[in-house]
Formats: structure tokens, C-alpha cells, sequence
């Protein structure tokens, strides 16, 4: 079967190729990259011989990603399909890529029209001429294709709703204040994934300004076009009759929503991506595979990997990280822990632990229930509606219970085995508020354990804890995000929802949910769970 990874940006392919590589799914060299998209997504500034490539959030933009993959050498041809009416040279191009002789994590680069014996000439000053070389090729639909070619298959959502390039306005754009602190205080601003370090904010004589450092002569912002759906479906029925026609053979398909950047619009995305898998799926045999499970395979932090873009890391740091991390998972199993935060509430104690479930826990729980297993649909929130349902599965496994012993831990009392519930909240799927204890001069303790390995704050999913049950007269107390390896414990009593995930998220929120019984009391005694 042929692995699909749904993703949102640039980073994340690089990722699922290196991965893709360490699996043997595609060879490690050699390979042909057919990227569908409106931008060539290889480009650097030209109007130097020597532009400086980092391997950085900063540096690593949707404009230029792909560029360390060629230089490792896992694409050799690369081949960029664009809209019909987009003018570009249709002659082939030698992309030079080659290491700066000042850094290790730095890349040098030029693009010429001339066979690899003329590159060797040409750089040959280098101290350590250790370059890659790899053809570029652009295409339309409607341009022939070798038959049978092998390649991985990179497509973008906003092919289907793009028209013309541009990728830099004018030097100076004058912002509001709210724009302005919109783009200081979000690391992943679209302007940010589109330019990197080429756009900075300003402040001149009280006024707000964007400065583009890169930019070009008659270039201007992308201006989208609302393609109607009808639109939208011709052009993907172009693109699946260019693949039938060439009897394009697919290693791995890679598809980039692009939301969080700006480029696909959110009344779009749905439909695209929802018939491109279908009609992909109708003439290959394909297998979608969630990012997270590479995550989890790896051992890979997604804090690191999505907020911080660290792209290079030592084989000394990574064992040395991986040690510390170990020790610490040993910590938490044999010890309890202080909570991050504590609040005495009106209605109940509520804490919050950080980190708490380990990270092999987190893997085994994450991906016991991703991979297979059958969930039912049941109503088990304050209401017999379908509006408050969400999915549930038939059987735990035995890391559960391993989980339950490191939260029973951190109680303030010695609770006797709990009601356990694991939950699976999907876009529009939640449940009512409730309780899950009905003695309030004597509460059980309810631990909510978040086990997603990546979670965003744009997709929601909050736990929130109320003032009282009644929605009508009920004030909210705290809300949790569903950070990865976080357990929020509470009073039983304080009335709480499990909050589904926002339309941005694709994702199942998996919980695993410990009613623990007061004192005095068993499991079966315990009132709604959650």
C-alpha cells in the first residue's frame, strides 16, 4: 500500500521524507520528487551568487524546503507541476547545491542551464567541493510525462485555488497596532512560515510597519481567487487524469493543507482534500498514516520539532537528551510529583501536572487506539443526544493500568481502583457538562490524562471545569488545553466538559479519564463519567 501523510506545512514533509527513507519506504538517493503546488517551493534569493541557507525556523521557509532534501540526495530529478496559464521557462535546470566552507549548517546555491562537468569547473575554488546537483523540470497537466516514472508525490491544497506567483510585496507595508502585536506574538503567522527572516516589524515615528527584507522587483502578495467548487473538482479530475495517462507510479504521497500559512482558504480545504483522497484512493491502493505516529516512533518532541524547527541535533546531544528523559520517566513512575499549578477553588481542588505520563506510556496508549481498534459511538454526557456523543473504545490495555498507578500517586488520599474511560472527541463531537461524583462533603478525585503527542492551541479541546451544572447559570473556572503528556486532577464534584477539537484539527483528542472513588467508597459507586 501506498503510505498518505495529511500534514499542514513545509517542515513536516522534510520530516516524513528523512522518515520515509529510515523505513525503507523510498530508497535513500535517486528519487524523483513530482511537487504540485504554485510555488516551486525551491527558491532562494537570486540576486546573489552566495545566499546563505540555515537550517532554521527561521531560514526553513514554504518558499525553500525542499533544498536540503535535494542536498542529501534523496531527490535527484525534480519535477514542478503548475497551473497551465502560469509562464515559466520550460527548459530544464541544474540546481547546485553546495556546503559554505564558514558553517556546516549553512548551504550555498546557483541555478544554471548546464551539465554537471560545467558545475564541477565552475565550483571547483571551493576548499571542500562537496555538492548535489539535481535537474529541475517543469510541467502542467497537459505536458507529457515519462511513462511508469517512480516518484514521491507532493501536493498542495492551494494548486487547486491558485492562479499566478508573487511571493514578496513591496519593501515597506504600514500594519495597525493589532497586526502588528498579531505577528510579534505568533510564531506561526503565515507571514512568518511564507518569508522566514525576510519580513520583520517595525516601529517608526508611532507608526506600525512589516519590512521585507528580500524583496523583489515587480513582485506583489498573492491575491487568492475563490474558485468555485466546480472549479476546484475540474482541476483535480485534471490532475488524477495527468497521474492515469503517464501510469505515474507513486512511492509516497505527501498532502500539505497550508492553512495555518495563509495559502489554502478554510471554506476550501474540506472539499479538496476530501475528493483528492477519494479519487486518489479509486485508482491507487493507498493507506493514510497519521505524523503522530512518526513522532512517537522517533521519540521525537513535538515541541521541538513544531515550534522550534531544530533540524539538527548531535548523535552526543540526542543520547544525552534521551538519557535525561529516560531518567525522568523513571522519576515519575517511583515518585510524586508537584503540580505546575493548584487552585482551591470554590467548587473543588484543581491541579495540573506537566509531563506526567512518560513518554513510552504515551507512545503504547497512543498508538494502541490509533491503529485499529474498534470505537463505538455512545452518548455517555448529560444528555441521550447524538449533539453530546463522542467515541469510546471496548477494552484497555495493560499500559493503562501501569498509567493508573502513577496518577493514583499524586492523590491526597489512598483511593481504591477507579472507573476508568477513555474518550475520543472528533470536530462537533463533545459532551454536557456533569459530574462525575455526587458527595460533595465527601468528593472522589477525577484525573484527566491527555495523549496526544502534539496538540496546537488553534485546535481547541479544552477540559473545562464550571461554577455549577446548569448551563444556563454556570461560569467557567479553568480551562486545560490537551497538552501532550499533561493530567489535570480535580474534585469529582466540580461540574466539567470534554471540549471536541476545532475544525483546524484533524486529529482523534484521545483522554484517558481516572474516577477515582473517595475514601469511603468503590468504584461502582461513582455517578457520571465523563
Amino acid at each position: 500500500m501506498i503510505p498518505v501523510f495529511v500534514f499542514e506545512d513545509h517542515n513536516e514533509a522534510s520530516l516524513i521524507w528523512h522518515y520515509a527513507v529510515d523505513k525503507k519506504v523510498i530508497p535513500a538517493s535517486n528519487n524523483s520528487l513530482l511537487h504540485v503546488d504554485k510555488y516551486s517551493d525551491d527558491s532562494l534569493d537570486k540576486n546573489s551568487l552566495s545566499q546563505l541557507y540555515r537550517f532554521t525556523s527561521k531560514d526553513l521557509t514554504i518558499a525553500n524546503f525542499i533544498i536540503p532534501a535535494i542536498y542529501r540526495g534523496i531527490f535527484k530529478q525534480f519535477y514542478w507541476l503548475h497551473q497551465p496559464n502560469l509562464r515559466l521557462n520550460k527548459k530544464s535546470q541544474s540546481l547546485c547545491i553546495y556546503p559554505s566552507e564558514v558553517s556546516d549548517n549553512c548551504l550555498l546555491y546557483n541555478m544554471f542551464h548546464k551539465d554537471e562537468v560545467t558545475a564541477q569547473r565552475q565550483f571547483k575554488w571551493l576548499i571542500n567541493p562537496k555538492y548535489n546537483l539535481t535537474d529541475i523540470q517543469y510541467l502542467t497537466v497537459n505536458d507529457y510525462f515519462i511513462k511508469n516514472e517512480s516518484v514521491v508525490l507532493d501536493i498542495v491544497l492551494d494548486y487547486f485555488l491558485e492562479n499566478t506567483g508573487g511571493s514578496t510585496p513591496q519593501e515597506r507595508l504600514e500594519i495597525t497596532e493589532e497586526q502588528y502585536q498579531a505577528f510579534i506574538q505568533d510564531d506561526n503567522h503565515y507571514l512568518r512560515l511564507q518569508f522566514g527572516n525576510g519580513v520583520d516589524p517595525k516601529i517608526d515615528n508611532e507608526k506600525y510597519y512589516l519590512v521585507f527584507t528580500n524583496s523583489k522587483e515587480n513582485d506583489e502578495i498573492t491575491k487568492r481567487l475563490n474558485r468555485s467548487d466546480s472549479e476546484i473538482i475540474r482541476r483535480i479530475e485534471e490532475l488524477i487524469g495527468f497521474l492515469q495517462n503517464n501510469q505515474v507510479q507513486l512511492q509516497l504521497i505527501c498532502l500539505r493543507r497550508s492553512r495555518i500559512s495563509g495559502f489554502a482558504a478554510d471554506e476550501k480545504w474540506e472539499l479538496i482534500e476530501d475528493y483528492l483522497l477519494k479519487r486518489l484512493g479509486e485508482f491507487y491502493d493507498i493507506q493514510l498514516t497519521s505524523i503522530d505516529k512518526v513522532l512517537l516512533e522517533e521519540d521525537l518532541n513535538p515541541d521541538v520539532m513544531f515550534n522550534s524547527r531544530t533540524l539538527v541535533v548531535s548523535e552526543t546531544q540526542a543520547t544525552e537528551s534521551h538519557n535525561q528523559l529516560d531518567q525522568l520517566d523513571q522519576s515519575i513512575k517511583e515518585n510524586p510529583i508537584t503540580p505546575a499549578i493548584t487552585l482551591n477553588s470554590f467548587v473543588g481542588r484543581i491541579a495540573v501536572y506537566e509531563d506526567l505520563v512518560p513518554r513510552y506510556l504515551l507512545k503504547q496508549i497512543y498508538n494502541y487506539y490509533l491503529n485499529g481498534l474498534r470505537w463505538e459511538f455512545q452518548n455517555r454526557g448529560d444528555e441521550d443526544d447524538l449533539l453530546t456523543s463522542f467515541w469510546v473504545p471496548k477494552d484497555f490495555p495493560d499500559s493503562i493500568y501501569e498509567l493508573r498507578e502513577i496518577v493514583r500517586r499524586q492523590l491526597p488520599y489512598e483511593a481504591k481502583d477507579p472507573r476508568i474511560v477513555v474518550n475520543g472527541h472528533l470536530f462537533g463531537l463533545g459532551d454536557g457538562i456533569h459530574r462525575d461524583s455526587s458527595s460533595i462533603k465527601n468528593p472522589g478525585q477525577t484525573a484527566i490524562c491527555y495523549i496526544n503527542p502534539m496538540w496546537r492551541a488553534d485546535w481547541d479541546g479544552e477540559t473545562k471545569l464550571y461554577s455549577e451544572r446548569d448551563p444556563s447559570k454556570a461560569d467557567l473556572i479553568y480551562a486545560c488545553l490537551p497538552k501532550p503528556g499533561r493530567v489535570l486532577i480535580f474534585d469529582g464534584t466540580i461540574p466539567h466538559r470534554g471540549c471536541p477539537p476545532s475544525r483546524l484539527c484533524n486529529k482523534l483528542r484521545i483522554t484517558v479519564a481516572y474516577q477515582f472513588p473517595p475514601p469511603s467508597e468503590d468504584s461502582s459507586e461513582l455517578g457520571l463519567t465523563q
